[in-house]
């Protein structure tokens, strides 16, 4: 999904303030808890980086 700008500050300011309930230009939308609303602000910085997303996966060998 594609966010603007204006979607993430008003997450942003809504984890800032302690609210569960965002209300976006045309929606309004309430999240379960803090932490859903921590993860999607993650990725939305990721989204508007425009820099691309991975996991490294790395491996040891059990000694």
């Amino acid at each position: 999904m594609a966010w603007t700008q204006e979607e993430y500050e008003a997450l942003k300011k809504a984890v800032a303030s302690g609210v569960l309930t965002v209300k976006y230009a045309d929606r309004t939308v309430t999240y379960q808890n803090l932490k859903e609303m921590r993860d999607l602000l993650g990725e939305m910085r990721r989204s508007l980086s425009g820099r691309p997303s991975y996991t490294l996966a790395t491996t040891r060998k059990g000694v």
